[in-house]
């Protein structure tokens, strides 16, 4: 098993573009391996925020990222974006316009082998009609909308991703603020793999799934998992969730995540998706816990 971690997380990238504008990818991978990470998993949402825009995609860096990868033996994860795009737009434009921006930049980036490219395959409006209180059968109706949009993205990306030679279980869903049952249900239609999000499910977002029975669900299926703490509580009478934040601060109990890990044979990149200074302190964290 191999611990990872993002570039560019975002607030990464805030202080980069704020206090170093001189900041670039092959400089905060090297910087991530010289302190033991051993998968970078590459952030297709952030590159937007440069100056220059496409330096994620110039020779120079492929080049670089290439050598990188080589000289420290690294692995590479893509996350696609899931700002300002949506795989399951009710809106036909949108979900279209969605699959070839996100075909465009998996071509430009499969230089870099990505051992996976992992996709949030429903969009923020889907997410906030879960959390709406609605009647249940109004509530199945829509994600059953909703899942049905997603699918049809999902078998439109895969076979783009056939035209460029990777294969489907290249891409994993990852397990978002939508009921997990079709994530599941989908990448067995298509082949793909998953991505188990343990701080996602610890926070409920996937739905009345724990993280146990997430890992037996999805098990002959995992490609990746991020991890990350968890703050659940209740405010004034009203719920406050707040993920992506560093182990040990919040609810999400590591020693049964790596226990899960192990139970399943998972042997990919346990990503910590945080900034990088919190994704150093607990990598270490999940050292001891190895011990």
């Amino acid at each position: 098993m191999k611990i990872g971690l993002p570039v560019f997380w975002f607030s990464d990238l805030v202080n980069e573009l704020t206090y170093s504008a001189g900041e670039s990818y092959p400089k905060q991978v090297f910087k991530a391996a010289k302190l033991g990470f051993q998968h970078i998993e590459l952030v297709l949402n952030t590159h937007y925020f440069f100056k220059d825009s496409n330096q994620l995609f110039s020779k120079e860096c492929i080049r670089s990222l290439l050598e990188l990868k080589e000289q420290f033996k690294l692995s590479y994860s893509i996350h696609l974006p899931f700002w300002s795009v949506d795989p399951s737009s009710h809106i036909d434009e949108i979900r279209n316009a969605t699959i070839k921006v996100m075909s465009g930049l998996i071509e430009k980036v499969i230089e870099l082998d990505p051992i996976t490219y992992v996709l949030h395959a429903t969009g923020e409006f889907a997410a906030e009609v879960n959390k709406m209180k609605l009647a249940t059968d109004q509530k199945e109706f829509l994600m059953n909308f909703f899942a049905a949009k997603s699918r049809i993205f999902v078998k439109q990306l895969i076979e783009n991703l056939s035209q460029l030679g990777v294969p489907s279980k290249r891409l994993a869903l990852e397990s978002v603020k939508f009921p997990f049952k079709y994530s599941i249900a989908i990448a067995k239609e298509f082949g793909t793999t998953l991505c188990v999000d343990v701080g996602h499910i610890v926070a409920g977002f996937p739905g009345d799934v724990n993280l146990k029975e997430a890992f037996e669900l999805s098990k002959d299926r995992i490609s990746e998992i991020h991890i990350h703490d968890v703050v659940k509580r209740v405010d004034e009478g009203k719920p406050f969730i707040k993920d992506h934040l560093p182990l040990g601060s919040g609810i999400l109990d590591i020693s049964e995540v790596l226990d899960l890990v192990k139970e399943v044979n998972f042997c990919g990149p346990l990503v910590l998706e945080l900034k990088f200074e919190d994704a150093v302190n607990s990598k270490n964290l999940i050292s001891l816990n190895l011990k």
